[in-house]
């Protein structure tokens, strides 16, 4: 409201965020009130002790070194929506550093990669068949982003609303408006049955499941996709039937664990460290635009969930994970527990809100570094205050 009552103020009048450019500020405008607020919030709970008040209050059944890791997770597909929904901006102009927007590229996957893993080895141990309460409750977070999120674009003028627009946000899940949340939900109610026939399995027979799984759905896409740049253009392969894989491996490796010993944990450190340099040398050398129109394979080609260098990537991060012990942080399992709501509401159609805020008239590698760390830190602030809100009148509704 402040923001706008400036920009008023300033002598814009009709509100188009698709004519709002760095000549008007709001990017640090809102930045600057982003900041100022979360400050204030800082400064009273401080003061009043912020261990008394409830919403900090974490679920001791998680592990806060997995708590943590799902923040990071979030903090990559941040940055990769930033790089990847920015249709409009010429990263030409970044010379040399357009490495690093490359290297971005491969956050979102691997963010999503992370999430799948930590669900499923928690959801692997889980006894009772089904929690309606909770999955009643996630459909209604969903929902009230979906509409949160269709009132605000519509008014900004970046949206214009029709019938299936409005399907599309009464009924979010059915029409995918987050792929993610679909196939979560298809995948919650077919966790009672995968954790059941998962651990029917001998440990050998589980191997021989994984492995067969990866080679079809991972290794052999990896090799045929250089053709069309893409390893997820198979027939037989969908975002869906991927999370069920990775779902498996995440069973396998809370069921009968992978190279545990506390020796192992450098091993690991080297398998990433590893795979990032191959990754970036990768991305230094391959041509942006492929070689030719039969060899169509980029620098960014590994940058699918499915392909084998964003498993090994994922998998070995998160056994990093595994070895680390973090003593309980109250802050840092409530934030964890927000970053659902985070990712509802930094994509979608607050995304076309966000690219039409920033990408603005960037020339150069500093103003798209600056560009991105200011759009970083409004999204993560705004969105966490906007879940916290939601999940204290939630608290209230429940009471009721």
């Amino acid at each position: 409201i402040c923001t706008f009552a400036i920009l008023h103020a300033g002598g814009v009048k009709e509100l188009n965020f698709r004519q709002i450019t760095w000549s008007y500020g709001l990017k640090y405008i809102g930045l600057g009130l982003a900041i100022g607020v979360a400050l204030s919030i800082g400064k009273i709970l401080c003061k009043y002790k912020m261990h008394q008040f409830d919403i900090f209050i974490a679920d001791k059944a998680r592990c806060n070194n997995f708590e943590l890791l799902r923040v990071i997770a979030m903090g990559m597909i941040i940055l990769f929506h930033y790089a990847y929904g920015n249709g409009e901006l010429d990263y030409s102009s970044m010379g040399n550093y357009k490495i690093i927007i490359d290297v971005i590229w491969m956050f979102g996957e691997l963010g999503v990669n992370l999430f799948a893993l930590i669900s499923g080895y928690f959801m692997i141990g889980q006894e009772k068949p089904f929690n309606y309460r909770k999955i009643c409750l996630m459909w209604m977070q969903v929902l009230f982003y979906s509409i949160l999120e269709t009132i605000i674009a519509s008014k900004a003028g970046v949206l214009e609303v029709n019938q299936k627009i409005v399907l599309q946000t009464v009924f979010p899940v059915t029409y995918v408006v987050w792929w993610y949340v679909t196939a979560y939900f298809i995948l919650y109610f077919l966790s009672p049955f995968l954790n059941k026939g998962l651990k029917g399995l001998e440990k050998q027979e589980y191997r021989r499941l994984i492995g067969g799984l990866l080679l079809i759905f991972s290794i052999w896409p990896t090799i045929m996709g250089v053709f069309d740049n893409n390893t997820e253009v198979f027939f037989f392969y969908s975002r869906f039937i991927w999370l069920v894989i990775v779902y498996c491996i995440a069973g396998y490796i809370r069921i009968y664990g992978i190279c545990r010993e506390k020796w192992f944990l450098n091993h690991w450190v080297y398998l990433h460290v590893g795979v990032w340099m191959v990754t970036v040398l990768f991305i230094i050398i391959m041509p942006e635009n492929g070689f030719n129109d039969n060899l169509k394979i980029k620098n960014t080609y590994f940058w699918g969930p499915n392909s084998i260098i964003m498993v090994l990537l994922s998998v070995s991060l998160f056994m990093i994970f595994d070895f680390i012990k973090l003593k309980e942080n109250r802050l840092l399992s409530y934030i964890a527990s927000c970053t659902f709501g985070i990712y509802l509401g930094h994509c979608g159609y607050s995304g076309m809100i966000r690219n039409a805020i920033f990408y603005k008239n960037l020339v150069g590698a500093k103003a798209v570094f600056l560009d991105m760390t200011c759009a970083f830190i409004c999204t993560v602030i705004i969105t966490l205050m906007i879940e916290s809100l939601r999940k204290q009148v939630e608290k209230i509704m429940l009471k009721l």
